[in-house]
């Protein structure tokens, strides 16, 4: 017979030193525990008579209270044991949470507002349309967590790639903020962390590419002369000054202000939009020649750098706002240099991350060690500037192939 105990886990203490209060269910040697929904301070609870002390406010009723929860819980497991055989705690567990068990959107909800703060805004509206694309998925708003299992995640893989023909990498964006929800769960005990789905799907992945220019097709481009106007020279400026600014991203440069700059060291010093993660890096004397070309331009030290967009509407919009004005000119960067690409008969697209790629080839060409070149592209892991050194040796593997008896 299941055996039912009251327990006060102090090791959760938080912040006004409550701690929360579970029901623990012991079957067959298996532990589980059902939060009750109550907190209490360690002082305010006797754990040999299973009781709040008297210090606790209104301590009689709260007494009553616990006694018939766990009454009721007991009820409800002798029940359960009678109609199953080899029930399992977990199984308990979950019938005392009741039948309907964690709704998982409002429980999305919930995970998203304690975390938000701790995500970039690009990242936030990614997990905010990744959850959409799942929700007009499952077309079921009362979906629970612990019906989110391996036969569904497979049909939703299956769903991206064959319907909507999403790219691996894809797939495997939108089921991050999934595992991650579920994880909370597992965390929070509303569902049992064996029943973790995510970890026995198999996603189809593309072979990585990592396209970048070589020195020629680089000095091409920064010695072009074109009739694009001032946002093609614009943009291509740009370009030039992210690849040698160490890579930086489209959204870094376009939100880069004066203030951020320090022209007589070369370092350009703030807080990455993706990472949010304060960033130093030392630039060359290629972006140094560029921003003196806007120098001039700037009429405030907390101006914008680039001209892209006016500096006093963005910092009059909100969040979504300065978003959708980042994303747009990035569309419109993107027109103007796949033009410029075509002009210089370049096999391939010319868009602005290129300039990321081109960096890192670059830069690791060079005999920069790796670790360098992780640190000044701000990744969280090296492994993600590995692809750069796999790609440059697949070129070099090719290289021997072609040219080498």
């Amino acid at each position: 017979m299941a055996s039912l105990k009251l327990i006060l886990k102090t090791q959760s203490e938080d912040k006004a030193g409550n701690s929360p209060l579970y029901i623990r269910v012991i079957q067959n040697r298996k532990t589980k525990f059902i939060f009750t929904g109550i907190k209490l301070n360690r002082n305010q609870w006797d754990q040999d008579r299973q009781k709040v002390r008297k210090n606790y406010p209104n301590s009689t009723r709260m007494n009553a209270v616990l006694a018939q929860k766990i009454a009721d819980a007991s009820i409800m497991a002798l029940e359960i044991e009678k109609k199953t055989k080899n029930v399992t705690a977990y199984e308990i567990k979950k019938a005392l949470k009741g039948e309907n068990g964690t709704k998982f959107f409002p429980y999305k909800d919930k995970v998203f507002k304690q975390q938000c703060s701790k995500w970039s805004e690009d990242t936030l509206y990614n997990y905010i349309q990744w959850i959409e694309k799942f929700s007009n998925f499952v077309q079921n708003e009362n979906l629970l967590i612990n019906e989110i299992d391996v036969p569904l995640i497979k049909d939703y893989v299956h769903y991206m790639e064959s319907v909507l023909k999403n790219s691996g990498v894809t797939v495997k964006s939108c089921l991050t903020p999934l595992s991650m929800i579920f994880n909370s769960a597992i965390d929070e005990q509303l569902v049992d962390k064996n029943s973790y789905p995510f970890d026995k799907i198999k996603i189809k992945m593309e072979s990585a590419t990592r396209r970048s220019l070589n020195m020629d097709e680089f000095e091409r481009l920064k010695n072009y002369s074109h009739s694009h106007g001032k946002k093609g020279q614009l943009f291509q400026n740009m370009f030039v000054f992210a690849v040698s600014a160490a890579g930086f991203r489209y959204r870094d440069c376009v939100c880069l202000r004066w203030s951020e700059i320090n022209l007589t060291e070369g370092i350009i010093e703030r807080k990455i939009n993706k990472s949010g993660r304060v960033h130093r890096v030392k630039i060359g004397p290629t972006a140094i020649s560029i921003l003196m070309k806007y120098y001039d331009v700037s009429g405030e030290k907390d101006s914008l750098v680039f001209p892209v967009i006016s500096t006093e509407i963005f910092d009059r919009s909100s969040a979504e706002e300065k978003r959708k004005l980042i994303c747009n000119s990035n569309v419109l960067c993107n027109i103007h240099l796949r033009q410029i690409g075509k002009n210089l008969g370049f096999p391939f697209n010319l868009h602005f991350h290129l300039s990321r790629h081109t960096f890192a080839t670059h830069a690791l060409n060079n005999g920069m060690r790796i670790e360098y070149v992780s640190k000044l592209m701000d990744h969280t892991k090296i492994s993600t500037t590995q692809i750069y050194a796999k790609v440059m040796n697949e070129e070099l593997d090719k290289a021997v192939d072609q040219y080498i008896i």
